[in-house]
């Protein structure tokens, strides 16, 4: 974090060195505190208050040793290493990760740094539209080139242009003293989308490419195949099932038995079980997985991997969503309320995702039924 101040002339804030100085000694406390008192100043989480002295380039590494520390308390120790072995151990050398969920990222980042790993690139995708964390990327990476200003800016006025178009709808874009602004989650994802893309295209003669998945980005469907945890993103689209279904079968298989060994890992040992946070974990990357198979036209593969992911975390609201949802496009709307209804009582009473689920059992109460089930 200092080399980063001294390079870019920040002054860094007296609670950043406070924070930082707590992780030295393992102080949670401390970090907690620090960090949540520092992002009400931040811009994070569109948090009312902002102040430059906070939200700068130095605001990433602190994020991300907050980040860590909260999850690495919340993992059993055994889960720990398990996940670094899956979400890295497999990755070739060079290679770049866009690492979208908060395990994903602060957890990679803590692993990596604690291996002191050079082969390896993380970005997450969800943080490429703020400035501030794409100088932090220009001054960390050595080896992968990155959108200037200029080119960045492109995204946004892409998107801009995507709305005057009328091709997209968003009430929380708009343009203040001639500067673009976005706040709604659909347009921050978009750009973010243009810019990860942006990276990708720039980068894969070189490097490859993989994605632990937060929010879904259409672009990179085409060039998705599965691995171990992770999806890989081919430097070219993969071939289609139609084109080349022994390759397809193929890799289904092995990535049904490679799942099927961490069910069973959390299933053995109680333990493993009780760690709820790893096992959302595993839940969100398994269902990423089924998204892919639900593109590609795998019906009963994404059904059975969406399943997996409801089993490894029942309370966990998008595997069954999306369970759900798939459903109901194959015309089986009572399997995809029973699998809502399922997902409610998960919930105690009062529990906000009470009133979600139940609101879209009522949606899928109210739809239509088509005469004849989706090929």
């Amino acid at each position: 974090m200092l080399r980063l101040a001294k390079k870019r002339n920040i002054l860094v804030a007296p609670e950043f060195k406070t924070l930082m100085e707590a992780a030295c000694r393992a102080d949670w406390i401390t970090v907690s505190n620090v960090f949540e008192n520092a992002s009400m100043r931040s811009g994070w989480r569109h948090s009312p208050g902002y102040d430059p002295a906070i939200a700068n380039e130095l605001w990433a590494p602190v994020q991300e040793t907050y980040g860590a520390f909260n999850l690495v308390k919340e993992f059993h120790p055994d889960n720990l290493v398990r996940y670094r072995e899956d979400l890295l151990e497999k990755l070739p050398a060079g290679s770049v990760l866009f690492a979208g969920t908060d395990s994903g990222r602060f957890l990679g980042t803590f692993f990596l740094d604690a291996q002191k790993a050079q082969g390896i690139t993380l970005i997450t995708q969800n943080g490429l539209v703020v400035p501030a964390y794409m100088d932090y990327l220009q001054d960390t990476l050595a080896y992968i080139r990155l959108p200037s200003p200029d080119e960045a800016n492109a995204a946004y006025r892409w998107y801009m242009e995507e709305i005057r178009a009328g091709r997209v709808h968003d009430e929380g874009a708009k343009i203040e003293d001639g500067r673009i602004c976005v706040e709604g989650v659909a347009g921050v994802m978009a750009i973010n989308s243009q810019l990860a893309r942006w990276i990708f295209e720039h980068n894969n003669d070189k490097h490859s490419f993989f994605v632990e998945e937060s929010y879904v980005l259409p672009w990179m469907y085409p060039y998705l195949s599965p691995y171990g945890v992770l999806m890989r993103l081919d430097k070219q689209p993969v071939s289609t099932p139609q084109d080349d279904p022994v390759k397809w079968q193929r890799m289904i298989g092995d990535d049904f038995v490679f799942w099927a060994k961490i069910s069973s890992r959390f299933c053995e040992r109680p333990e493993l079980w009780a760690d709820v946070f790893a096992r959302n974990t595993y839940s969100k990357m398994r269902s990423a997985i089924a998204g892919l198979y639900e593109y590609r036209g795998f019906v009963n593969a994404a059904e059975d991997a969406y399943k997996q992911a409801v089993r490894l975390a029942p309370a966990m609201p998008e595997a069954s969503f999306r369970l759900a949802n798939l459903y109901m496009r194959l015309n089986r709307s009572d399997q995809a309320i029973r699998t809502l209804r399922q997902l409610e009582e998960c919930f105690p009473a009062g529990d906000p995702r009470v009133t979600l689920t139940r609101d879209a059992i009522k949606q899928f109460e109210a739809a239509p039924r088509l005469t004849a089930p989706v090929k």
